[in-house]
């Protein structure tokens, strides 16, 4: 995963949130948070997720 799909997954949800539902807020700051996680560190918990199910990232 790129990190302009994050920017995109996270400007997404925050439109979502503004015009659909505002659950969809949490979404944009649980990818934020990760992408915090992994400039941090350089490890991230999704690459694992997505591993494990096949997608080669």
């Amino acid at each position: 995963m790129d990190l302009s799909d994050c920017r995109g997954m996270v400007v997404t949800s925050i439109l979502g949130g503004h015009f659909l539902d505002e659950r969809l807020y949490a979404l944009a700051g649980f990818i934020g948070t990760m992408q915090i996680i992994f400039a941090l560190t350089g490890w991230c918990p999704m690459a694992i997720v997505l591993h494990k199910c096949g997608v080669h990232v």
